[in-house]
């Protein structure tokens, strides 16, 4: 004699689908494992999905314990959560700053490089002669102009 229980859930596709995979994931376990009790290796188990339902019918022997009638459950709908968005951490930065050292020995490796009047354009570019003349706000300028040049600064 055999006892049969027969369970339909109504759910989403989206539980439907993850309920799948964990039946597909027990299955796979209990085909690697092949230490099944005599109750489970008896047991045939048959799925299908219908109109998003899970319908499973399960055939126990019957020298299992009786089953209880278990009556259709409808699922509440779950609302989407919208991704909350995450909190990129603030890195404090400076501006480097630039002495007039600094600027001077970066013009002074162009000129030795062969680019001494480039070195000198930059020069009337900024509206000055020497670089003393330039506002020490406009180093950080001046100094990644003289990067585009080529200087190491």
């Amino acid at each position: 004699m055999e006892n049969k229980m027969t369970v339909t859930l109504t759910m989403d596709e989206g539980t439907t689908a993850l309920l799948q995979r964990v039946a597909e994931g027990l299955e796979r376990m209990h085909d690697q494992n092949g230490t099944n009790s005599a109750a489970v290796n008896n047991t045939q188990a048959y799925q299908t999905t219908v109109n998003n339902s899970l319908v499973s019918e399960t055939a126990v022997p019957s020298t299992a314990a009786p089953q209880p009638t278990v009556q259709p459950v409808q699922a509440a709908p779950v609302p989407p959560v919208a991704p909350q968005p995450v909190a990129q951490p603030t890195i404090p930065t400076t501006e480097r700053t630039y002495a007039l050292d600094d600027l001077a020995r970066a013009g002074a490796s162009l000129m030795d490089t062969g680019k001494s009047g480039e070195a000198m354009a930059l020069l009337g570019q900024f509206g000055i002669q020497t670089l003393t003349q330039l506002p020490p706000e406009r180093y950080g300028e001046y100094a990644t102009a003289l990067r585009g040049l080529g200087a190491k600064i």
